[in-house]
């Protein structure tokens, strides 16, 4: 849901806060659309943090399918700022193909072929 994305339009009532990164490593993989899986310890997530109101936290919860096809949990993540925590939603599967350096990049990683993790 970064700026410039489809989906960043659920964001239109939120704050932007900055650039942020998850403190912990996970997976970040790309199939349809980019998830994360907490099970691999790959590197960390690389994103764009956002104050939202319960209103649209459950739109987002809505688009990701939580709680049934993924789970939002809060991690701590660093900003310019310091480390904070914020929500990030988990997949409990690998889907399509791993992106080591955590930052999904559209322009890059949909034009990069067929899924490769199984």
């Amino acid at each position: 849901m970064k700026r410039g994305f489809p989906n960043h339009r659920l964001l239109a009532d939120a704050s932007y806060l900055g650039a942020a990164s998850t403190v912990e490593r996970y997976a970040l993989y790309v199939d349809m659309f980019p998830g994360v899986h907490p099970g691999d310890a790959v590197s960390p997530i690389r994103g764009e943090l956002f104050e939202v109101s319960a209103k649209v936290l459950r739109r987002l919860d809505a688009l990701e399918g939580h709680p049934n096809l993924c789970r939002r949990e809060m991690v701590a993540v660093e900003t310019t700022e310091g480390r904070r925590d914020a929500w990030i939603y988990f997949y409990p599967t690998r889907e399509g193909r791993l992106i080591p350096s955590g930052e999904f990049d559209p322009d890059k990683e949909l034009k990069s072929g067929p899924s490769s993790a199984d």
